[in-house]
């Protein structure tokens, strides 16, 4: 399970995860973020049936987490990302990152590399966005280049044509709505 946007760091992490209910049920991962910037923090949590096969944890900034679980047969990474919406410098750092993260992967046919989190884009504005301007918005650099290299939307691979919102705005005369 992911979470952003925790403005948590690691020690703070790591006192939530002594919470009763989820320390039986999770080990919580989180990403270091000293400086308590506003939107950052992200977390995974592995059920603990899991836990013996996590090999890696990589913390690459305050938006991006990956836990390499090994299998039997296959290698699992998931990864779990912030995108702050107006800093391009961040999502340039993050974009890069997760090229490179790709390129040690992608040739693998047993490793198998996932992303999750809260990207701040739209893929395809008719539908994952209602409100002022919705044909003009463009998805981000990151969102691109994870559609050039074959990464699946599972919301939309399962909801070709539906309209779901994950986020909701009201103004006083509309209301903006974006998955």
């Amino acid at each position: 399970m992911g979470i952003t946007e925790t403005n948590i760091n690691q020690r703070d992490g790591t006192f939530r995860n002594q919470n009763a209910y989820l320390a039986s049920k999770y080990q919580g991962y989180w990403s270091d973020n000293a400086d308590k910037i506003k939107g950052s923090g992200v977390g995974i949590l592995i059920a603990r049936k899991w836990e013996p096969y996590i090999g890696r944890v990589i913390k690459h900034s305050a938006y991006y987490i990956e836990v390499t679980l090994f299998l039997k047969k296959c290698t699992l990474i998931i990864g779990n990302i912030y995108v702050p919406p107006t800093d391009k410098t961040v999502q340039k750092d993050l974009l890069k990152f997760i090229k490179s993260q790709h390129q040690k992967y992608k040739n693998n046919k047993y490793t198998f590399f996932n992303i999750m989190g809260d990207f701040n884009s739209i893929i395809e504005g008719s539908i994952d966005h209602n409100g002022p301007g919705k044909q003009k918005k463009k998805p981000s650099m990151i969102v691109k280049w994870l559609k050039d290299a074959n990464f699946i939307d599972s919301y939309r691979e399962i909801n070709p044509d539906q309209k779901g919102y994950t986020w909701h705005k009201h103004y006083e005369t509309y209301t903006v709505h974006s998955r």
